[in-house]
């Protein structure tokens, strides 16, 4: 399932192609349904209180956001989203945003013919999928993310960050 921003602009068409893309390269690379695949467009880094840590939210609706939905659910074999990291440049009459792309991943129904932790090869297989990999910086823990726990990226599951950046005008 894929949940997208009606009429994007700006970084929010960026992310709106990106999403469209990589979900449908995950349906194909993996072999798999729409119904195992979650993806969300841009999440907020938000603080309910002051000085409290942040939660990964998603708008939902008017002044309403939800956190449950950045979360792992074993439901699904591939959940990913788009996270902004600091603020934009803006130089030569455009804009850079870093954003990082959020995976988790069940490793045993995406590589079920692989016996040890497959984490590496499917790091590869998204990074080698990205329609840009030209704007590919890294690959990340996302130990520190908010709402990260630890039992996110133990065998079947592997949660990772991939780095990018986005250029828009």
């Amino acid at each position: 399932m894929i949940y997208r921003k009606t009429n994007p602009v700006g970084i929010d068409y960026c992310i709106d192609v990106m999403q469209k893309d990589l979900y449908d390269r995950i349906l194909e690379l993996w072999s798999l349904t729409e119904d195992q695949v979650l993806s969300y467009p841009k999440v907020y880094r938000v603080s309910k209180t002051e000085g409290d840590t942040n939660e990964a939210l998603r708008y939902y609706s008017s002044s309403s956001y939800l956190s449950h939905d950045m979360l792992l659910d074993n439901k699904y074999a591939v959940q990913f989203f788009f996270l902004p990291v600091g603020t934009s440049d803006y130089t030569n009459w455009l804009f850079h945003q870093d954003i990082e792309i959020v995976f988790y991943v069940n490793l045993t129904t995406i590589k079920p013919l692989i016996t040890h932790r497959a984490d590496t090869e499917v790091e590869f297989d998204i990074k080698n999928n990205l329609a840009r990999p030209e704007s590919f910086k890294g690959i990340g823990s996302c130990k520190g993310l908010p709402g990260f726990n630890e039992l996110m990226d133990m065998q079947p599951f592997h949660s990772f960050k991939i780095l990018t950046t986005i250029t828009y005008d």
